[in-house]
């Protein structure tokens, strides 16, 4: 991979976890389905990993049901295995605010994702993610 292919492919992966995030964010699920493989490993919150792009959406739509999230990343530390694989790991900071009759609810993580990326006919995916959390701070009853 050249220096300037390598940069591209850079441009294009930031390009894509912007969107992911903002589609996560404004639950636009069938976009953001479009942005995985459908094979995607993915662990977040909760006991164990989704193994598939269903399953990993059917999750967080239920997660994030009457919730409104915001995820930032940013510090980018991209690295190619190949000319269409790729690994990232991106500083995160997400809010999620519950929206409960009661009381209001809600839940901030800092730390780190760490992606793998595959180029499928032209085109980046999402292959796996983890989420590393260094700090969590809830209130209100927010899961941890």
């Amino acid at each position: 991979m050249d220096p300037l292919e390598r940069l591209i492919a850079i441009e294009d992966i930031k390009v894509l976890e912007s969107r992911r995030g903002r589609f996560l964010d404004t639950q636009q699920w069938e976009a953001y389905r479009a942005l995985h493989t459908p094979e995607i490993t993915s662990s977040s919150l909760g006991p164990s990993q989704t193994q598939s792009r269903d399953a990993m959406v059917e999750w967080l739509k239920e997660e994030l049901d009457g919730a409104v999230s915001l995820h930032h990343v940013h510090c980018p530390d991209i690295q190619f295995s190949s000319p269409d694989k790729a690994h990232g790991i991106w500083a995160v900071e997400a809010m999620t605010t519950y929206r409960r009759p009661d009381k209001p609810a809600w839940r901030q993580g800092y730390g780190f994702y760490h992606v793998d990326y595959v180029r499928q006919d032209g085109t980046w995916l999402i292959a796996g993610r983890r989420y590393e959390r260094l700090r969590v701070d809830t209130g209100g009853g927010a899961p941890d």
